[in-house]
């Protein structure tokens, strides 16, 4: 995690997922810059969880601050919660999540439902319509291995409606993956709350008998 929020490698048997860390920039100057995380601190720390917190800021003098929370889970899931404050009101031009999939990584695409390449890249919108029966995620995946990416909601994203804030690009290098949280100046006001889900394929199994009890006297239940 190298102090900051998200995973800056991951592996599945031993192989690893990421060619490019996975980022938060933001936009305050017409330059996106990398949030500057300070070191993290490590909270509960149990055989099936762990949590970690700590802050990052942007800008000279901090006009923008980061603080976040994430809870990584046996299986590979790391669930991140971030908000976004300033010590007065700031124009935030933009705030993107950048990351990058090895080559063979980056065969299928589905969000949920399989999604096919377009001349080597897609461009998404994120755009959760009441009660649908799917949850938006992202998912670039090889035959073997690859990686998910799930928004809690889109609470506090900016952007023209309907617009295409996700973007993919596919290459002979790998998968470069952009994603436009807030794709136009807003001015923040008041803090901006954001929770995101990021899980390595195949998930890591149970340890055997992980969460075995027994039933008065029916036998074990897993």
């Amino acid at each position: 995690y190298d102090g900051g929020p998200f995973p800056t490698r991951i592996s599945s048997d031993g192989v690893e997922i990421l060619n490019a860390p996975i980022e938060l920039l933001a936009d305050l100057d017409g330059i996106p810059q990398p949030v500057r995380w300070s070191r993290a601190v490590q909270g509960e720390s149990h055989a099936d969880v762990v949590t970690m917190s700590g802050s990052g800021t942007v800008g000279e003098g901090e006009r923008l601050r980061v603080d976040w929370h994430t809870r990584l889970y046996f299986d590979g899931v790391s669930r991140t919660e971030f908000t976004l404050t300033a010590p007065a009101p700031v124009t935030v031009k933009g705030l993107s999540l950048r990351y990058g999939l090895s080559a063979d990584c980056g065969r299928y695409v589905l969000t949920p439902l399989y999604t096919p390449w377009q001349d080597g890249r897609l461009d998404l919108a994120f755009d959760p319509a009441p009660n649908q029966m799917k949850d938006f995620s992202l998912w670039v995946t090889g035959d073997d291995r690859g990686l998910f990416w799930w928004p809690e909601s889109n609470a506090n994203w900016v952007g023209e409606k309907s617009a295409k804030q996700i973007h993919l690009i596919h290459s002979a290098h790998g998968v470069a993956v952009d994603i436009a949280i807030i794709a136009k100046p807003v001015e923040l006001k008041a803090p901006a709350s954001y929770a995101m889900v990021f899980m390595g394929s195949p998930a890591r199994p149970l340890p055997d008998k992980a969460r075995t009890f027994h039933e008065g006297g029916w036998g074990r239940v897993n």
